[in-house]
């Protein structure tokens, strides 16, 4: 018995009914065109074209892509990688415009031969002309704290105080802002730093897009002595008689209290006084109480500076109560 009868006629049937549908789907897959997409390939802008004096506009943040579609048999489509894909388009002789161009794809002939057929479409792009806009840097923006308090910056230099913003038209009327930082936290007498410049629109925010140049620039820091501060009392002072006999001063304030000096610290330590005093203030006569605002005596502290240089003295006033006779002692 040969090993086909032995199987059986239902099995042989099955298995010619298999190895006939395998060879189908071989054919087929051969015939049958396949249509993959390619989203995302990157414009070769290289090939562009654009004239001198022109910039696509959101060319410089992101690459530029399109979606390609490749149409034909699926054992020549499966062979298409996308990093082999150089789609570009024609800018050559275009002006100022936002259109939408043609794509173009270089095989796409070959490929033809080969029974493929590409879908590429149209990329809109908006294409502006170039300005060049000089700016001012701002004053650089401090950061961190000074390690020394005895030290505070004056000012700062920088150089050059002018950068030069090249981009497209719209970008360069939306700049209002070029500023620096300086970290506080390295700060040295004449120290420089070079940091990157940034460019800001009107409601802070960054602008990309836009060539810098040049794109850092040296700060250097002028430093000066800090202001340190001295508070003193203040003691109101009076002249002529006491008030209208029968009457006495009860009680006297003063508001502020305490005055607060502020001055290098080598005036600081020349100071002697630990109270500032009021100018004169005349009781003479008074029968009821009074709220006075006062003139302080800074005579000896005219190279330092105060938060005040007057008070409001209240001085109270009442009359003198009379005190009754002592009894006698004894019977």
């Amino acid at each position: 018995m040969s090993w086909q009868a032995g199987l059986g006629k239902p099995f042989l049937a099955a298995l010619s009914l298999l190895i006939s549908l395998t060879l189908w789907l071989v054919v087929q897959s051969e015939i049958q065109p396949d249509s993959p997409e390619f989203r995302g390939v990157p414009l070769d802008m290289s090939r562009a074209g654009l004239p001198d004096g022109l910039v696509v506009v959101g060319a410089d943040k992101a690459p530029l892509t399109v979606d390609l579609k490749a149409t034909g048999p699926a054992d020549q489509v499966s062979r298409i990688k996308a990093e082999d894909l150089k789609p570009y388009v024609n800018l050559s002789g275009v002006g100022p415009i936002s259109k939408a161009f043609t794509v173009r794809l270089d095989r796409a002939a070959k490929d033809k031969e080969r029974g493929i057929e590409w879908t590429l479409g149209n990329k809109t792009l908006k294409i502006e002309q170039v300005i060049h806009k000089e700016f001012n840097v701002g004053t650089p923006v401090a950061t961190g704290v000074l390690r020394d308090p005895n030290l505070f910056v004056v000012t700062f230099s920088v150089e050059p105080p002018q950068v030069v913003l090249s981009g497209p038209e719209s970008l360069i009327k939306e700049a209002m802002i070029v500023r620096v930082f300086y970290d506080l936290e390295k700060i040295g007498s004449g120290i420089a730093q070079t940091p990157d410049v940034e460019v800001l629109d009107a409601d802070r925010r960054a602008i990309s897009g836009l060539t810098v140049e040049p794109s850092k620039v040296t700060v250097r820091p002028v430093l000066g002595a800090a202001n340190q501060h001295r508070i003193l009392f203040v003691t109101p002072t009076f002249e002529g008689t006491q008030p209208e006999f029968g009457y006495k001063v009860t009680k006297v304030s003063v508001t502020p209290a305490q005055v607060q000096f502020s001055g290098s610290s080598e005036m600081l330590a020349r100071l002697r006084a630990t109270t500032v005093d009021t100018m004169k203030i005349d009781l003479t006569g008074l029968t009821s109480s009074t709220t006075r605002t006062v003139d302080l005596d800074l005579s000896q502290f005219r190279s330092l500076k105060s938060n005040t240089t007057s008070v409001r003295v209240h001085v109270q006033i009442d009359p003198i109560t009379a005190v009754p006779p002592l009894k006698p002692l004894g019977p």
